[in-house]
């Protein structure tokens, strides 16, 4: 197994563009949503269909304020982009990261069932060709920024644990945003519900210690996070919804199980970037 990847300390201090990166995504994020928002709220005439070019877009908010962020860096967007790897990881942690996701989601349901739970469907595949479209456009769209920019700033300033919650809090809040507004733009209650929209951020911040714990293990490797995000898709129970909110609940509570278990078993990842 590789060492983790971790950065000299006198760098821990020097994260000049991150509040810049976390401003700018959701400033950016919100200004595409808004016209689609103001339509839904009636406060604009015209259906808010016709803003939905827009409100896709904010796909690419996280990714934009990365190359912004890192501009007012003096660094530009090469480094976001740039493997870090300190020597050649193996061809295993390729297939760990496609199927980490939901071989978390498939022993979730399993221990769910031996529980006597009644075991919803094992697997969620893409339902359609806009489903596995947006699997690769949204991981690669969004991993440069949040494990590419985002994690090895804040975690210099942070610690990894810690700034591993942070980043999934933020991650959780944009997804939220998006999934609300696109929700009711669809007129589906699976985005727009409190309580999906809450348990959605609890998975999202469970999901970001597990990717942060995995380029670490990797040395920094974008690569790997990129296909994390499209092994989380290829069984995604949030598919399940709005009708049934089991396999999301399951799912979830897998995921912060994973999370809690690679904190406990593997405590050099998180001892390497413990921040005093």
């Amino acid at each position: 197994m590789l060492e983790p990847f971790t950065a000299a300390s006198g760098d821990r201090a020097k994260t000049p563009g991150l509040s810049f990166f976390f401003a700018a995504t959701f400033f950016i994020t919100w200004l595409l949503l808004l016209p689609a928002a103001l339509a839904l709220l009636e406060l604009i005439p015209g259906p808010a269909q016709r803003f939905a070019l827009p409100a896709v877009l904010a796909t690419l908010a996280p990714l934009s304020a990365a190359v912004l962020a890192a501009r007012s860096e003096a660094t530009g967007i090469g480094p976001i982009f740039r493997q870090r790897l300190a020597g050649c990881i193996g061809a295993g942690w390729y297939l760990v990261a496609l199927a980490m996701f939901p071989a978390i989601y498939v022993a979730g349901t399993g221990a769910f069932a031996l529980l006597g739970g009644h075991a919803p469907a094992w697997f969620y595949p893409p339902r359609n060709g806009q489903d596995i479209a947006a699997m690769f456009v949204v991981s690669f769209a969004e991993e440069p920024a949040w494990r590419g920019f985002a994690l090895p700033r804040i975690q210099r300033r942070y610690g990894a644990l810690k700034g591993s919650l942070l980043l999934g809090l933020a991650w959780g809040l944009y997804l939220a945003s998006k999934s609300i507004v696109l929700g009711a733009m669809e007129a589906s209650s699976a985005g727009t519900s409190g309580l999906v929209v809450l348990l959605s951020i609890a998975n999202v911040v469970a999901a970001s210690v597990v990717f942060c714990w995995l380029y670490n293990r990797t040395r920094g490797s974008l690569i790997i996070a990129i296909l994390a995000h499209v092994g989380a898709c290829l069984n995604n129970p949030y598919h399940a919804l709005p009708g049934n909110l089991t396999p999301f609940v399951v799912y979830t509570v897998a995921i912060a199980a994973a999370a809690f278990a690679l904190v406990l078993g593997d405590r050099t990842v998180w001892r390497q970037w413990h921040v005093l």
